[in-house]
């Protein structure tokens, strides 16, 4: 399983103490294993999606940090740089969102209706 892996190499790298413990899925969430083939998909979109903002938004932050540098007249600069996407969120249920405001707008994301617009996932609509 890839959360004991990552759960492995933090140990020996020490970014966790001795003795924490990995966090059990819950019963709620599928496994990848058991995902339903169809909707497989939707969820791989979504996380390319993902990533596709976590990489641009490293590369922004590598921007200001070059024209940081280049102004600063001091020998050490400290930054920090928290960035997190807020947990799960509700409206997405288990099969995740394309947009939460739809959801407060009743209309309701089910899998068949993201495997439908899974075209305008990550696109400026």
């Amino acid at each position: 399983m890839l959360s004991e892996q990552i759960y492995k190499r933090q140990l020996n790298l020490g970014v966790i103490p001795e003795g924490t413990q990995l966090t059990p899925r819950p019963e709620q969430i599928p496994s990848w294993d058991s995902y339903p083939d169809r909707y497989k998909p939707v969820a791989t979109r979504l996380m390319e999606v993902f990533a596709g903002f976590l990489a641009h938004t490293d590369a922004q932050i590598k921007r200001i940090l070059i024209a940081s540098m280049r102004r600063v007249v001091l020998t050490i600069l400290w930054v920090i740089y928290i960035t997190g996407d807020n947990g799960a969120s509700a409206e997405g249920t288990v099969h995740g969102a394309w947009s939460a405001p739809s959801f407060q707008n009743g209309v309701h994301e089910d899998p068949e209706w993201l495997l439908e617009h899974i075209d305008v996932f990550g696109k400026p609509k």
